[in-house]
């Protein structure tokens, strides 16, 4: 006789045994969630699905059981071996709005006594947004910290043009994510408009309406005749454009690439949330890539994530041109001559509405890889709206119930072969399903790791190359294209980060301290044009060594480049502990000849008034900074001094006159804006470079503790021609 109750124990030990793995089998296997935080093991490899069902209102449908569904895999049918409803609770209690922290410079990461449902990345695509796409969605960041986010929510938020240091980690600490908030800013803004990614391989691909309208553009700019040039300016326009275009979204697809593989064993539902104005899918040989975007596909699928991706220009007045700006286009004489002397096609004048046609275009186009991205693991593109908090509340709630699904793969091939996978509900053709949509199994694999022993700066070296965040030294780093009169250098990059821990029980007394600094710098092309290796050593003395422990270090360098884009690597070592951290920055250096009426970053003076103790070499480089997740802190008794250069360009006038504004935000809005201010008039002045300095201060006496943006806006009076830099900082 059967012992029912036997088997029913055994049953469950073996199902609770099931539960509890080693995390790389986890990964190898392709993980089910059968509750939240626990994984099933199997000997056979398993295929997760995440998948959200919605109704032809676009309303999530609920309570769908396993044999609603039916799975094919290369439209081969597939048994749902494993099935289980996801939901987020409605009723969690939300914690609201952060209070101002009173000391900034001691911020911890909240401990949590319960494992967080839902794990979020926000990730804020600088590269490829406009000034006002970033107001937008800086506002909808912190619409989600305090109106969305929970007490069982855990977030991060990172960028594709900057490390957040610190911030840049996945937190329950509101306080820690409204850090990363305030330090995001724009990547290298592209001057190009109408000469589009769509319209430059149009170009190269020898098309001649998209060739008569980019020699047009040229035509207008530079005011040339002479066809043979405008044909060779408009095909290395084109090259430029594709080459700088595909060098960002390869930085961005590689970020994001690299954070959904670290989401692989995060804790609850998996999110990311894109907010971009879109990136071509085109390269420098003029076709486009969408299979670009598959290791990020892949990442997803595996690690379970679905990514929602927010189109953040919003709503746009259709795309215009004045043609009356340029009346080479339209004159009887426009058609030129080729370099043989006979009549050249491509020089004519363009149809009317070319321009507007490679316009819409274009943004669509640059929407495809976001909305591939989205569908293919299960998400959705947003977009067609200013309201950007509202996108955000869709995308969570999107993910506030779906279904896990999981089946055994078929081991009929070497992994290379890409599986499509369609999976509907049975009897109902007019629900969405939103899930995976295919894989390549080989991408299922965990990688081996290394059992190499490596020297600490090949350690420090692979730390730059592995492309993402590391914060070990909360490193943080800007670069700016900065002229002067005092070197030939047009470039400063700045490093800042955490300041001197003790290992040693020195009882406060003098202490040594040890940094290698590496850096490297690529071009558009992605090739290596400069490398910084630095060691910097010195000694702090007994006054110091408390305040070391509270700050952190600024290291500096002026380098030269060529006018182009570049991006620069930072890998920092700390002596002693083998601490590493990493940090990108990216900085655009233009044309001195081609400068229109611009500004400079604004540039704070540092906090502490005094260097630290270090040996003379190292003054020049490394100084000791106060400073909280990268953020410079001032006292309220003191005055906060900046300054900013303006190049007034080719096109001002002598009499025309340059004032400038200033503004103080906190969290988004203004607290403080002041009238035109006129500048003096001995500081006007250019130098040989074209340039002058303005130098300002601001009395802090009358703010309250918190985080601060400091916005200058310069205006030439004549023209209106208006330019805006922004500079964040703390008050203590």
């Amino acid at each position: 006789m059967i012992n029912y109750r036997i088997l029913c124990t055994l049953g469950l030990a073996l199902f609770v045994a099931m539960q509890y793995e080693t995390r790389e089998t986890a990964a190898q296997n392709g993980s089910i969630e059968k509750q939240e935080g626990l994984l099933i093991k199997t000997k056979t490899e398993l295929m997760q699905l995440r998948t959200v069902v919605l109704d032809r209102s676009g309303h999530v449908v609920e309570n769908l059981k396993k044999e609603d569904f039916e799975l094919y895999e290369d439209e081969k049918p597939q048994e749902i071996s494993f099935f289980n409803i996801s939901r987020l609770d409605d009723n969690q209690k939300k914690q609201g709005s952060v209070e101002n922290e009173p000391r900034l410079g001691h911020v911890t990461q909240k401990e949590q006594s319960q494992t967080p449902d839902r794990s979020t990345l926000l990730f804020v695509d600088t590269l490829h947004l406009s000034i006002s796409s970033l107001n937008r969605v800086k506002e909808a960041l912190r619409h989600f910290t305090s109106v969305r986010m929970t007490d069982r929510d855990m977030a991060a938020i990172a960028t594709s043009g900057q490390t957040l240091g610190i911030a840049q980690q996945f937190t329950q600490d509101k306080k820690l994510l409204n850090y990363a908030i305030e330090q995001i800013r724009l990547g290298p803004i592209g001057s190009e408009k109408a000469f589009t990614p769509l319209l430059a391989a149009g170009v190269l691909a020898n098309q001649v309406d998209d060739y008569r309208l980019a020699i047009d553009l040229i035509r207008g700019e530079q005011n040339l005749r002479d066809c043979c040039m405008l044909r060779t300016l408009a095909r290395n326009r084109a090259l430029q454009v594709l080459s700088e275009q595909s060098f960002y979204r390869k930085s961005t697809v590689s970020a994001i690439r690299d954070f959904s593989e670290q989401m692989i064993n995060l804790p609850g539902k998996k999110m990311i949330i894109i907010f971009s104005d879109g990136f071509t899918l085109y390269d420098n040989d003029s076709g486009t890539h969408s299979d670009q975007l598959r290791p990020i596909i892949d990442l997803a699928v595996k690690s379970g994530v679905a990514v929602y991706a927010i189109d953040a220009k919003g709503l746009q007045i259709p795309p215009t041109v004045d043609a009356g700006k340029n009346r080479s286009s339209s004159t009887p004489d426009s058609v030129e001559t080729n370099c043989n002397g006979t009549t050249e096609p491509r020089c004519e004048a363009p149809d009317p509405g070319q321009i507007n046609r490679i316009m819409s275009l274009s943004e669509r186009e640059e929407l495809n890889g976001l909305s591939q991205i989205a569908q293919e693991t299960g998400g959705k593109l947003f977009g067609a709206t200013n309201n950007i908090d509202r996108l955000v509340d869709e995308a969570l709630d999107a993910n506030r119930y779906y279904y896990v699904l999981a089946y055994y793969l078929q081991a009929n091939d070497n992994g290379q072969k890409f599986r499509k996978i369609r999976l509907r509900v049975r009897n109902h053709p007019e629900y969405a399903v939103q899930t995976a949509r295919g894989f390549y199994p080989s991408a299922l694999k965990s990688k081996s790791e290394s059992e190499a022993v490596i020297s600490p700066h090949q350690r420090l070296i692979n730390s730059i190359n592995a492309g993402y965040s590391l914060n070990q030294l909360n490193v943080s780093a800007t670069s700016e294209f900065m002229t002067n009169q005092s070197d030939d250098k047009n470039v400063t990059l700045t490093i800042d980060f955490e300041g001197y821990k003790s290992t040693q029980t020195e009882q406060r007394q003098t202490a040594n301290i040890g940094f290698e600094i590496i850096s490297y710098i690529y071009d558009a092309e992605s090739k290596q044009v400069e490398a910084i290796s630095a060691t910097v050593n010195g000694k702090l003395t007994p006054e110091r060594v408390s305040q070391a422990e509270n700050n952190g270090y600024r290291f500096s360098r002026r380098l030269l480049l060529k006018p182009g884009v570049y991006q620069a690597r930072i890998g920092i070592r700390e002596e002693g502990t083998d601490k590493f951290g990493t940090a990108t920055a990216w900085v655009d250096v233009r044309e001195p000849e081609n400068q229109k009426f611009d500004m400079s970053s604004i540039i704070l003076r540092n906090p502490l008034n005094k260097n630290s103790e270090l040996g003379e070499d190292d003054k020049r480089d490394l100084e000791q900074i106060k400073i909280a997740q990268g953020i410079p802190l001032y006292g309220r008794d003191i005055f906060c001094e900046y300054s900013f250069r303006i190049h007034p360009g080719k096109t001002t006038s002598q009499d025309a006159e340059i004032v400038f504004m200033r503004e103080l935000l906190k969290g988004g809005k203004a607290v403080k804006a002041e009238p035109w201010l006129a500048i003096f008039e001995d500081e006007t002045k250019v130098d040989s470079k074209g340039w002058f300095e303005v130098h300002d201060d601001m009395d802090l006496s009358s703010l309250d503790p918190g985080i601060y943006e400091l916005r200058v806006t310069v205006k030439e009076s004549r023209s209106n021609q208006i330019v805006q830099r922004n500079a964040v900082f703390g008050v203590e």
